[in-house]
């Protein structure tokens, strides 16, 4: 009972959903902006970036042990 409270209060406020939009990031601003800009910064930029992050990882596994 209390979540439907809590679910009434939230729509009174912020409305019902749109498709295609992102609630809280600003106007414009579409799902495939944020699941494509987290993944592409997950991406090495440059063969030195995956070096670097190659390396970093082995030092964590060799830490872990």
């Amino acid at each position: 009972e209390e979540t439907s409270f809590e679910n009434e209060a939230f729509l009174k406020v912020f409305g019902k959903e749109h498709p295609g939009y992102v609630r809280g990031m600003g106007l414009g601003v579409t799902p495939t902006q944020i699941i494509g800009s987290c993944s592409s910064s997950m991406r090495p930029r440059s063969p030195s970036d995956a070096a670097t992050i190659a390396r970093l990882q082995a030092e964590i596994e060799m830490l872990k042990t």
